[in-house]
């Protein structure tokens, strides 16, 4: 069962700053929506726990001709980091995943070859554009990744793919867009989109941060998305809502 009680017309109205200028029927959409949304959690959570139960902990994406949630345990877990392979697109876009084709050359599966693609000309390696069978997709530090995450990872790459065809795309290969685009189609979603909720809701949403204390005082003040930690300079890239990318010691970046 949830932790969290089923959503009411004064729990959704709280989500969204903009409640009271909907109408009446507009109000009525977002609190079935809501539920709709809390049911299918509730489905999915009690799904989870049942894998929970057998051991396994380490969440992942399996893509068929669709794709659909699971949890693994460990050994299956360290198999997939072991063999399999980098992806090329979610680096670009600000975070990292791992593929594994666990059936190859068996069936065509079209959710696997968007996420390949490279991102320097849009195209998968040839071994997953035709026949790219099951395959399983896991962040490598373990943590969240789920449908939703894909969902909205999916139909970016929907996006992304037009763009190429326009010769637009670097407009959308940057952690910036992508985490713009992530807060936008969580509200078509049907979902609320405050910070709090899409931090709560999304593995691969990168919370907004505050410059501040920098004695480059031209930059305090301004807001971003905290990105990669990069160990070697003890700092985090930042990618600026309005501006270039920054990187930033911890002391300097204040959660908003």
């Amino acid at each position: 069962a949830m932790a969290e009680p089923p959503p009411t017309e004064e729990t959704v109205a709280g989500k969204y700053l903009d409640w009271p200028s909907f109408s009446k029927e507009e109000k009525k959409i977002l609190l079935e929506q809501e539920l709709k949304n809390y049911q299918e959690i509730c489905k999915e959570e009690k799904r989870m726990e049942e894998l929970r139960k057998s051991g396994a902990t380490f969440p992942a994406i399996i893509l068929n001709s669709g794709f659909s949630s699971t949890l693994l345990k460990e050994e299956e877990f360290k198999e997939i980091k072991d063999k399999g392979r980098e992806v090329p697109i979610a680096k670009a876009l600000g975070f990292d995943l791992i593929l594994l084709q666990q059936a190859p050359d068996t069936y065509d599966n079209f959710p696997a070859t968007w996420l390949m693609i490279d991102p320097v000309t849009g195209f998968a390696p040839a071994e997953f554009q035709k026949k790219a069978g099951k395959c399983i997709v896991v962040r490598p530090d373990g943590e969240r990744y789920s449908q939703l995450d894909h969902a909205l990872v999916h139909d970016y790459l929907s996006d992304l793919l037009d763009a190429y065809s326009e010769g637009e795309e670097k407009a959308l290969l940057h952690p910036r867009a992508f985490q713009l685009y992530l807060r936008k189609a969580l509200r078509l979603k049907g979902h609320a989109n405050d910070e709090k909720t899409v931090l709560k809701k999304l593995g691969i949403a990168q919370p907004i941060v505050e410059l501040v204390g920098l004695k480059a005082e031209k930059f305090n003040g301004k807001k971003g998305f905290q990105g990669r930690w990069l160990q070697e300079k003890g700092r985090f890239e930042v990618y600026l809502i309005e501006g270039k990318d920054i990187r930033v010691r911890p002391d300097n970046l204040k959660l908003l």
